[in-house]
């Protein structure tokens, strides 16, 4: 989980900070580097047909649960109950928390 949170991190920063292209397979092989990734195996992976699906079934979840724009917070189970949107815009800490407890509320209702 650590290095997902460092990588993720470091790409909002490359993006946000650094005007740098986060969908350019060039930029995403370096930063991976910088992160401590092999670049070779990182490329492959990048190009393999099984994140070209991950990528277009994320993209169908988001469109699904109403996702309309950044930051946004869904939430689900992954299994037939699908995803939820539980907040969108900028939020506090504290709002998305009590988000996330009203939707679990609600799931464990159901």
């Amino acid at each position: 989980m650590e290095t997902g949170l460092a990588a993720l991190q470091r790409i909002h920063a490359a993006f946000y900070a650094e005007n740098r292209d986060v969908t350019d397979a060039d930029t995403l092989a370096t930063l991976a580097v910088e992160l401590g990734g092999d670049e070779d195996a990182f490329r492959a992976e990048f190009a393999a047909e099984a994140a070209n699906r991950e990528t277009w079934s994320d993209f169908a979840i988001a469109q699904n649960a109403d996702v309309r724009g950044f930051p946004t917070v869904i939430a689900g189970t992954g299994q037939d109950n699908g995803y939820a949107l539980v907040t969108h815009g900028f939020q506090s800490a504290a709002h998305i928390a009590a988000a996330l407890e009203r939707w679990l509320a609600e799931g464990q209702a159901a």
